[in-house]
């Protein structure tokens, strides 16, 4: 949408206008107030977000900065916000691209080219790179919520994988595993579909360095070995490789002459 404002919580916070970045929430306390209001997306009561932003400062103090805040917040993003004296809402107005809420309306599609454009939609963890000091509450928040985030990519990731992999699109399931592991590098299941995608692929030395980098972070991270179904396949594609570099190295036998006829 021509002149729409694009504001994305999947990683670093960002808001563009027009196609070019605006610089004004130059206030942690201002992004994390937004992300947190966009996110429940429901009345709150105004001392509610004073005690969780400001709990070290007296009331007065935390609902003057508040109120800040929310004045800071609305010059940036007219229309987000419904407020009264008692309570704040985020309201994504029509004019606004909001990419958890573009991330959920394709979730919710379904469909292959959804999930995948949803995916796209992923530059990092929720409010990437957010610290509040003094503001426990919050954080706890702030964890639950990158966890139930991560959580949703992931379904979305396995959902790519299975059916690239149905399809025999293996550059693409690859590429969607690979993600997975970027997020889930203990998971197992994943390594040994990359291992499958790779020999699929023609690729199955990487397949066998595959198995390496498995074996290495399960021992890292978990202190485990990999599991008999794992080592099983690491052995077949190791056989298979195996048979396939013996088949090269068969000398072929000699063309035999014709001899012409005089």
């Amino acid at each position: 949408m021509k002149g729409a404002d694009r504001l994305r919580f999947l990683g670093t916070v960002q808001m563009e206008r027009d196609g070019e970045p605006v610089v004004g929430f130059r206030s942690r306390k201002a992004l994390a107030v937004l992300g947190y209001l966009a996110v429940r997306d429901q009345p709150l009561p105004r001392q509610h977000l004073a005690d969780l932003f400001w709990a070290d400062q007296p009331e007065a103090r935390g609902r003057a900065n508040l109120s800040w805040v929310l004045s800071r917040i609305t010059s940036l993003l007219p229309g987000c916000l419904q407020a009264d004296r008692q309570s704040v809402q985020f309201r994504c107005p029509a004019e606004l691209w909001l990419d958890i809420v573009a991330f959920a309306e394709l979730e919710t599609r379904g469909d292959a080219a959804s999930l995948a454009a949803a995916a796209e939609l992923v530059r990092g963890e929720f409010l990437e790179g957010l610290y509040l000091e003094g503001c426990a509450e919050f954080e706890l928040w702030l964890v639950g919520e990158r966890e139930r985030w991560r959580q949703r990519v992931v379904s979305v990731l396995h959902a790519l994988v299975a059916h690239h992999s149905r399809e025999g699109q293996h550059a693409e399931a690859l590429r969607s595993a690979r993600r997975l592991l970027d997020l889930e590098p203990w998971h197992e299941e994943t390594h040994r579909q990359v291992m499958l995608l790779l020999a699929r692929s023609g690729q199955r030395g990487a397949a066998l360095a595959q198995y390496e980098a498995c074996r290495q972070v399960l021992a890292g991270e978990l202190g485990v070995e990999p599991a008999q179904e794992t080592v099983a396949l690491h052995e077949r594609l190791r056989a298979t490789a195996r048979r396939q570099e013996r088949r090269r190295n068969i000398p072929r036998p000699p063309t035999p002459l014709i001899a012409r006829e005089a």
